[in-house]
């Protein structure tokens, strides 16, 4: 239930880490524990999961938007699963963090991004870390990025400070 906790999905409404190097990231993204659970459970996406979700999948773009739930307080992209029925209804119908559950659908908040010390495009922008080194060079990695009317896997910088979706 992370998306209604109650507390603003936006980086500004927290502390955030100020590292500005990449030494230390995504060596391993399968290493990740949570609430004591057995390190490994939790991982994240890789880029060809992400491109999956995003643009290779059947009626991938019918099963993804951008969307302000809760009268504009959380904006961000919602997925619905494989398989849904009239994926246009079920969209339509999720107006509120509350509707996400009895569709199915996953929300991931656009919760902006840091670049050193700096917070940017809060509520407009999202980017999700994804478990694939970038080929070409050791400080970049892959990462699902979205704005209101784009979506993709691209690389970027370890250093820039992007949100982390766990899955199982």
């Amino acid at each position: 239930d992370w998306q209604t906790s109650g507390k603003e999905p936006y980086a500004s409404s927290y502390s955030y880490s100020t590292r500005t190097t990449s030494d230390v990231f995504f060596t391993n993204s399968s290493s990740f524990q949570v609430a004591g659970e057995t390190a490994g459970t939790w991982r994240t996406l890789n880029k060809e999961e992400w491109d999956y979700l995003l643009n290779t999948r059947t009626n991938a773009s019918s099963l993804r938007t951008w969307k302000e739930l809760d009268s504009g307080a959380h904006n961000g992209l919602v997925i619905l699963p494989d398989g849904t029925e009239n994926p246009s209804a079920v969209m339509g119908g999720i107006t509120s963090t509350s509707d996400l559950a009895s569709s199915g659908a996953v929300f991931l908040p656009s919760a902006c991004y840091r670049d050193g010390v700096d917070v940017f495009d809060a509520g407009s922008r999202g980017d999700y870390w994804s478990g694939t080194p970038y080929e070409s060079g050791g400080d970049r990695t892959y990462v699902m990025h979205f704005l209101s009317g784009d979506v993709g896997v691209r690389n970027d910088y370890r250093k820039n400070g992007y949100s982390v979706r766990l899955v199982r």
